[in-house]
């Protein structure tokens, strides 16, 4: 009678079968929490994108970008790349400008990537204020600041009478230039007729023109200039938006994810695992089957020696 003992009934005991089952079930509790984890880091962000008329739609969660670029420098900055990418008045964006029969400073905030000096404070003071005097009063305000800032005293227009025209003229989006040489402004023409020996009209207040600005001083100008304004407001008016948003995907989607995944990488580790003992077992029960044939073998021998 030939021994046979196949490795299905051993291989399938309680004590065998047990500790494989729990260690399948930690293999897939580890499993689920590293689909979890995968699921959470920025790889596995979805991008949302919506077009929307106001820059800063939905708060932080969004980044909105505009789809155009502005009039001024022509760029599609939105605002906080903009303030990122701002270099501040300093000696390597100040520079000296030669326009017509003056020359002038000029600062240039974005000279790295476009060579375009900044301009005059007209989106920003005309967004905040629809009152033509209103928008003089205040544009005048924030230039006058800058007077304490040279010893010439003045705003850092060609004449003391300043950039004002009183009609709000300074208010575009010009360059913003700050001349190195102030003359005096012109004397106002007398109202009537002239007399012949009139006294000369009183000339204007402070130090004596024509006076210069230095680089020091049009710098700490600028300075104060970008102080009082928002050199990057052009940023936020320039619509329409390019608005994404990114972030993991919903709890219960990354849970399904992570528990499907797991269960799948369960399935495949037990069909090797199995595979791996069958092979083991199968191995076993080959060589105790040869052995016992072996052991048959000599026993016949011994029987039929024995008989003769």
């Amino acid at each position: 009678r030939r021994l046979t003992t196949g490795p299905f009934p051993r291989f399938f005991r309680a004590e065998v079968i047990l500790p494989f089952v729990l260690v399948l079930n930690l293999f897939l509790i580890a499993a689920f929490a590293g689909f979890m984890a995968f699921y959470s880091l920025p790889g596995s962000y979805l991008t949302e994108i919506s077009i929307e008329p106001d820059y800063d739609f939905g708060g932080e969660a969004y980044n909105c970008t505009p789809l155009i670029a502005d009039t001024a420098y022509g760029l599609r900055f939105n605002y906080d790349t903009c303030r990122e990418l701002m270099t501040p008045p300093d000696t390597t964006t100040v520079f000296s400008k030669t326009i017509q029969s003056a020359t002038v400073w000029r600062w240039y905030p974005f000279n790295d990537i476009v060579a375009t000096a900044v301009s005059f404070p007209g989106t920003y003071i005309n967004y905040h204020h629809s009152d033509l005097k209103d928008k003089t009063e205040n544009g005048t305000a924030i230039f006058n600041l800058m007077k304490e800032f040279n010893t010439c005293q003045q705003q850092g227009a060609e004449t003391d009478a300043g950039y004002s025209d009183g009609e709000g003229g300074y208010m575009t989006n010009s360059p913003f230039d700050i001349y190195q040489t102030i003359t005096a402004a012109p004397a106002p023409a007398a109202a009537g007729r002239k007399l012949q020996n009139a006294p000369a009209p009183a000339g204007p207040s402070g130090p004596s023109l024509p006076c210069d600005i230095s680089h020091d001083e049009a710098i700490a100008m600028f300075k104060k200039f970008h102080e009082e304004t928002d050199i990057c407001f052009f940023t936020k008016l320039n619509s329409p938006f390019s608005c994404v948003k990114k972030g993991p995907p919903p709890l219960l989607q990354r849970f399904s994810l992570s528990y499907a995944n797991a269960l799948l990488f369960q399935s495949i580790l037990s069909a090797v695992v199995v595979q791996v003992f069958f092979k083991i077992m199968g191995k076993k029960t080959e060589d105790a089957e040869a052995a016992a044939e072996a052991e048959i073998a000599v026993v016949r021998e011994t029987e039929a020696g024995t008989r003769k």
